[in-house]
């Protein structure tokens, strides 16, 4: 095969081959960073992508569109693991017009279209966001996937901006085109995060970051009705998706049949649920105290210089084991084992 002319090739930057850069990947994928917080586990998250002619830049290669879909297709199995109280929708916005999803009847391809057209309005998604999270008794946030440097809106933010700190609704953005004022000033201003992405292996580390119950802010929330249903076995319609279905669950309140769990009842709106959902979330509203900062023995896992000691059963841990142990597993392992 001939050789390529340098501008038959594939387009690369050298600039991010930089030595410094493995070392901060293998920094970031190692250390563990935890919270001792409370965490807010009945979370809304609603996540706005940007489906304008933005999306089809290929700085990602192929395209944003490709690794925008690969990566939600990911995020959503992911999400729910992590937080089985919550709910998760999506919504697409180009020029005036918006397209809301629930991600219980998600397509994602179908969901971002196959092209991308006219421009990106930040200001009608946050809009249209607002009037569907307002009444709702979760904890309330909206990711903004951005690809566009620009956003046309009809007016300021000021109004909008006042009405999501009013309902105490997070803003957090993943600017794919890199850093952006406006998009910055705003997650800001409602306590949100911001993020660039600098290739995709760091935009799979942002969602699942973002897939982790976030910490809970002081809302003050009130009681949130739970129902337990029972499993049927009769063919009935489901509310959730208008189709019969031979098996689901019977909402306890009104009588409705769902088909999945955890969902919120379409028709009287109580948050359904098993038990097993419940045992899931039960980490996050008790988290694990730190462990006492002492380095006598060696790591009862791993055998390396301790650094940390459980208060209870008085096991030894590393710097990273103690972060595993805090951040993913969220208890104790020899404090749970009938004889130490």
């Amino acid at each position: 095969m001939a050789k390529q002319f340098s501008w038959e090739q594939e387009y690369k930057r050298t600039w991010e081959d930089r030595n410094d850069r493995k070392v901060n990947e293998f920094n970031m994928e190692t250390e563990t960073f935890y919270s001792n917080n409370r965490k807010g586990i009945v979370r809304h998250l609603h996540v706005i992508v940007d489906v304008s002619e933005a999306i089809d830049k290929s700085d990602f290669l192929p395209t944003f569109r490709t690794n925008v879909a690969r990566i939600l297709e990911d995020f959503i199995p992911s999400f729910y693991n992590e937080n089985p109280l919550s709910t998760l929708s999506f919504l697409s916005t180009r020029d005036v017009c918006v397209k809301y999803i629930s991600s219980m009847d998600m397509d994602i391809h179908a969901f971002l279209g196959q092209t991308g057209s006219k421009w990106f309005s930040l200001l009608n998604g946050l809009e249209g966001s607002i009037e569907i999270m307002e009444n709702t008794m979760h904890v309330k946030e909206i990711l903004v996937i951005v690809a566009s440097t620009s956003t046309r809106d009809p007016h300021g933010y000021t109004e909008v901006l006042n009405r999501l700190k009013t309902h105490n609704i997070k803003v957090h953005f993943i600017s794919l085109c890199g850093e952006v004022t406006l998009y910055k000033s705003i997650s800001k201003a409602t306590g949100g995060r911001f993020y660039v992405p600098i290739d995709v292996g760091h935009l799979s580390m942002i969602m699942k970051e973002l897939s982790h119950p976030t910490d809970f802010n002081g809302t003050t929330l009130s009681l949130v009705k739970i129902g337990f249903p029972l499993p049927t076995m009769e063919s009935s319609v489901c509310a959730c998706h208008l189709e019969v279905k031979s098996v689901g669950y019977e909402c306890p309140v009104c009588k409705t049949m769902v088909c999945s769990l955890p969902i919120s009842c379409p028709i009287c709106n109580t948050q359904l649920v098993s038990t097993l959902n419940l045992s899931k979330s039960l980490r996050f509203i008790y988290p694990l105290k730190p462990f006492i900062e002492r380095a006598e023995d060696a790591c009862r896992i791993c055998q390396n210089k301790g650094a940390y000691q459980c208060d209870l059963c008085k096991s030894t841990y590393c710097s990273y084991c103690n972060g595993f142990v805090h951040s993913t597993l969220s208890f104790c392992i020899y404090c749970e084992l009938p004889h130490n």
